[in-house]
């Protein structure tokens, strides 16, 4: 931390002038204090905020934000063309309807490479053909179980 500033410097704003200069809440400033995020000192109960460091993390994670929202375009606008090219692959909804599993079971498929899918941005692509044979793989498993709990020990 730095040296203790004077009670009333220029510079020097308190957590609550710092929350409503920034926007944040008095608490996440204070973790920034803590964390060593920005320059602050604690005099008493009181945490002091050094403005410019203050603006200067908000400014950083601004940028940090525009970087990762542009990435996110630029996979997204990147990918447009092969999403046209990729016939055969459907969206979650779309799969949900066609299979008549949920959403949320087939990202979990998805994630655990169970069904062919590629994931564009935040999107969900499933392979059609690679989702009918799972489901037929999926109603074999079943049929045989049935069958061998069916039997009775005359038929062996």
């Amino acid at each position: 931390m730095p040296k203790r500033p004077p009670i009333i410097a220029e510079g020097w704003i308190t957590i609550s002038e710092a929350a409503t200069l920034t926007g944040y809440h008095p608490a996440f400033v204070r973790t920034l204090a803590k964390a060593g995020k920005i320059t602050a000192y604690k005099l008493n109960r009181d945490w002091w905020v050094e403005e410019k460091s203050l603006l200067a993390y908000q400014e950083a994670q601004e940028k940090e934000a525009q970087k990762k929202q542009e990435e996110r375009i630029r996979q997204i606008s990147s990918a447009r063309q092969p999403i046209s090219q990729l016939e055969g692959f459907v969206t979650i909804p779309e799969a949900a309807a066609i299979s008549g599993y949920s959403k949320n079971f087939l990202r979990i498929l998805a994630r655990q490479k169970k069904i062919a899918a590629v994931k564009v941005g935040n999107i969900w692509l499933i392979n059609r053909e690679s989702l009918s044979a799972y489901r037929a793989e999926v109603s074999s498993r079943r049929s045989k179980r049935t069958s061998r709990q069916n039997k009775t020990p005359a038929d062996e």
